[in-house]
């Protein structure tokens, strides 16, 4: 019998490990926050936009990132990691060291 499907299974599965590494990857090295645009700019080649948007969307939702709004400009947004995110990155770290 199969397990019932909570948020953090469907997150995993979903995303997990490729874009959903590159992303957290991505924002640690820009000192935990970037800007929504610089995220796909980096990985338009790689991952669509609606694609990002989602997985943005499913860590905001899973508590691992922040959406914060620009005070000038309202329709930028800047992606913070949040504690959750961070240990969320570093495992997948250490499991992308084993693979």
């Amino acid at each position: 019998m199969t397990a019932p499907i909570t948020r953090n299974s469907y997150l995993w599965t979903k995303h997990f490990p490729d874009k959903l590494h590159s992303i957290l990857r991505f924002l640690s090295k820009r000192g935990n926050e970037a800007h929504l645009s610089e995220i796909k700019d980096e990985f338009k080649d790689q991952i669509s936009k609606p694609v990002i948007k989602d997985i943005i969307f499913d860590l905001s939702m899973d508590g691992k990132i922040e959406e914060v709004f620009m005070k000038k400009d309202r329709r930028k947004k800047v992606i913070k990691l949040t504690d959750n995110g961070i240990n969320l990155w570093h495992k997948l770290e250490e499991l992308s060291r084993i693979m």
